[in-house]
């Protein structure tokens, strides 16, 4: 049984190509149905914003692996200076169904998180005739952080500045501009990431045109007055998303969005238009457990390609000797 930490995992999973392609290869899982999962169950307190959720998958193809992901998520942690959420890993043997590794990790979902969105980030710009963007992030948590990490590693100089707005976090850094107010990343950005742990909804915008819309945190926008007009909205899993208060979900239940208006990811990726257009890209993804056990099954074959290669290293050592 192989046990990994959240410290080795981010440096298992530190090669940010080697994420993204992993992401790529699951997208691509995901789109020939080789695959099963389950909706994810949520366990409910009295305290409506704390959860923990229940994600199992079995993923085919060319990966033919298993697993569930157990991630806790509450926010008061962050006032006794404990990370909101918790997330432990389990894989299984697809042949026998015995546990071969443990991940005691919550950069898995930070990182699946962020390498997501930067797949369809990349898609974005190959629809846009812009050479320059900015980025905006509300919401600078573990979750927002890594999105900017992943966006400048991909756009790296087209970047040209980097909007940031967080209630509890006013810094003063080189590379970014903290402001005051949701409303001033809003009106600047070109890619908007939405990243709060909030269950009121106070974004009292629709997606904005020309922009990608990421919405992570799928509760920020006050949908009661939306217009969804020349709006590609974008969901990893309808079935999933459409629940548990999210803003799919409250659109559904307003008659404003059916099935039928959405794109999954897979889609979103393959389609074709002018570039220029003017469109709002709307993105809403609930998070899938194949992608979890795609990226804990990367986690876990590089730690046994290191732990052989180490074991050779050490053969030689003796041999040589």
């Amino acid at each position: 049984m192989v046990y990994i930490d959240n410290e080795q995992c981010k440096e298992l999973l530190s090669d940010k190509d080697e994420c993204l392609l992993a992401i790529r290869d699951a997208i691509n899982v995901k789109k020939r149905g080789e695959y099963n999962q389950p909706i994810k169950p949520y366990l409910k307190f009295p305290d409506k914003r704390n959860r923990i959720i229940a994600m199992p998958a079995y993923v085919g193809g060319n990966k033919n692996i298993c697993g569930i992901k157990w991630i806790s998520s509450f926010p008061d942690n962050l006032e006794k200076n404990i990370p909101r959420a918790h997330c432990l890993t389990i894989l299984n043997s697809v042949f026998t169904g015995i546990p071969f590794c443990i991940i005691n990790a919550s950069c898995i979902s930070i990182i699946r998180t962020a390498a997501l969105s930067t797949v369809l980030l990349d898609k974005y710009i190959q629809l846009t005739d812009k050479k320059k963007y900015v980025l905006g992030i509300i919401g600078y948590g573990p979750i927002g952080k890594m999105h900017k990490e992943y966006f400048c590693h991909l756009l790296k100089d087209q970047i040209s500045e980097i909007h940031i707005y967080d209630k509890n976090i006013m810094e003063e850094q080189s590379d970014v501009i903290f402001e005051t107010s949701w409303e001033e990343v809003y009106n600047q950005a070109d890619i908007l990431v939405l990243a709060t742990n909030t269950v009121k909804p106070y974004l009292t915008e629709a997606p904005r045109l020309n922009c990608l819309t990421l919405n992570i945190s799928l509760r920020d926008f006050c949908v009661d007055s939306f217009d969804l007009t020349n709006t590609v909205t974008v969901v990893d899993d309808w079935e999933e998303v459409n629940r548990e208060e999210t803003n799919i979900y409250h659109l559904s239940r307003n008659n404003k969005l059916i099935r039928e208006d959405t794109i999954n990811i897979e889609e979103f990726l393959d389609m074709k238009v002018p570039k220029g257009e003017n469109r709002a890209y709307f993105v809403n993804t609930m998070g899938m457990a194949l992608f979890d056990i795609c990226m804990g099954n990367l986690a876990y074959e590089i730690y046994m390609r290191k732990l052989r290669n180490e074991r050779t290293l050490n053969k030689n050592t003796i041999d040589t000797n």
